[in-house]
């Protein structure tokens, strides 16, 4: 078998095609490697552009519920509807001298108050006592009224009311008088201002 000659004009022409391959193939890749990059950087910027757009939408908000909380701060009308002491502990206390003035000027009888622990709910803090006291129905009735009508704002839960019928001789009387002692057990409940606490 004869193995043709190549001439050195082929051979030159198929060196330069060959480099010229090479090169081409060279240059591909890199045009990959740099849109890959590229692509990569692009993506990465959208997905930064639209954090920082979420994050100034977040900040905005914050900033507008922030002035309307110093607004609400500054009204007066709404103020009066919360609990204006320096501390929790203080409410508690204030809670505890407001219930039993309001049960002893209806007539009842004031059996113990708990300051129980404070809590926040919707930016403000809940302020509440256990109370127990006895008295009738109509006395009950009448603190209860005088509750939901006093500022600042006042929240009765977990009522429980515990009814017994008392039996009386009257001293020098034979007749027995009856009447109804009611036990009742509620928490009572204020709010404060976020800021005052």
């Amino acid at each position: 078998m004869v193995i043709p000659s190549i001439t050195l004009g082929a051979h030159r022409l198929a060196a330069a095609a060959l480099l010229l391959v090479v090169l081409l193939l060279g240059y591909w890749l890199m045009e990959r490697l740099i849109i890959a990059k590229y692509h990569y950087y692009r993506t990465t910027i959208e997905q930064n552009q639209e954090r920082l757009q979420r994050l100034t939408g977040i900040l905005a908000s914050e900033q507008a519920l922030e002035t309307e909380l110093q607004e609400v701060k500054k009204d007066k009308a709404m103020a009066a509807y919360y609990i204006d002491k320096p501390s929790p502990t203080l409410a508690a206390t204030d809670l505890q001298q407001q219930i039993k003035t309001i049960v002893e000027t209806h007539g009842g009888e004031l059996q113990s108050t708990q300051i129980l622990p404070t809590s926040q709910e919707s930016g403000l803090t809940r302020v509440a006592i256990r109370v127990q006291m006895n008295g009738d129905s109509e006395v009950l009735q009448k603190v209860l009224h005088a509750l939901e009508s006093s500022r600042p704002l006042l929240f009765v839960d977990n009522l429980v009311v515990n009814a017994r019928e008392i039996r009386r001789r009257e001293p020098g009387k034979r007749e027995i008088t009856t009447s109804v002692q009611m036990m009742t057990t509620f928490e009572l409940a204020g709010y404060m201002l976020a800021g005052q606490s």
